[in-house]
């Protein structure tokens, strides 16, 4: 069954409130746990260097490859912005404190989402779909998220929430929007808030 969009035009800023609640708090967690590659409790640029090589070799991609390059390019670049906003210590890393206090503020409004996060899901499809369908099927992102940690149940049912077309593919739209929405959305009503699995 085909369903409507409710959001607006992938171009419009997505209002952040500052106000964070408890909801879009622990997605925050989820994500700072993720972005923790070896468990320290900080987020630091071997983090990023070592998450953009686990998708690499999940793929069995070369770093300097076509496909490879893209990925390296922009975990760094979000590593860059991260540590140039939020890094108050001046030590090269992030602390869970700093990443709470800072995130939305210094990377999702004036277009920091776009800027930062968009380059990334472009890599992360170019690299799961080396056809260049410029989309994503439901093995593909189910795949994909595994490499986060998502239990196949989950990516399922999330999949089907964003294929709001029902042609069973995930575009680069459609996954912009997802990610948008989990990084923003605070009542938990919209697709793409459970992205990264099922958080109560």
């Amino acid at each position: 069954m085909r369903r409507t969009r409710s959001d607006g035009p992938l171009t419009e800023q997505a209002t952040v409130s500052l106000a964070v609640n408890e909801f879009l708090h622990k997605k925050m967690d989820r994500v700072f746990d993720l972005f923790d590659a070896d468990g320290n409790g900080v987020l630091e640029e071997d983090d990023y260097v070592a998450l953009a090589q686990r998708l690499l070799d999940a793929y069995n991609v070369a770093p300097w490859s076509r496909r490879g390059k893209p990925i390296v390019a922009a975990y760094g670049l979000l590593w860059e912005r991260l540590a140039s906003d939020l890094d108050e210590s001046g030590e090269g890393t992030i602390s869970r404190e700093e990443f709470h206090s800072s995130f939305q503020k210094h990377l999702l409004e004036e277009n920091g989402f776009y800027e930062v996060h968009v380059p990334l899901i472009e890599a992360m499809v170019h690299l799961v779909d080396p056809d260049e369908k410029g989309a994503l099927s439901r093995g593909d992102f189910c795949g994909l998220m595994r490499n986060f940690d998502v239990r196949e149940s989950d990516s399922t049912a999330v999949f089907d929430e964003l294929d709001m077309d029902d042609d069973d593919r995930l575009t680069v739209r459609e996954l912009v929007r997802a990610f948008r929405v989990f990084y923003t959305d605070q009542d938990g009503r919209l697709p793409g808030n459970r992205l990264y699995g099922w958080i109560y």
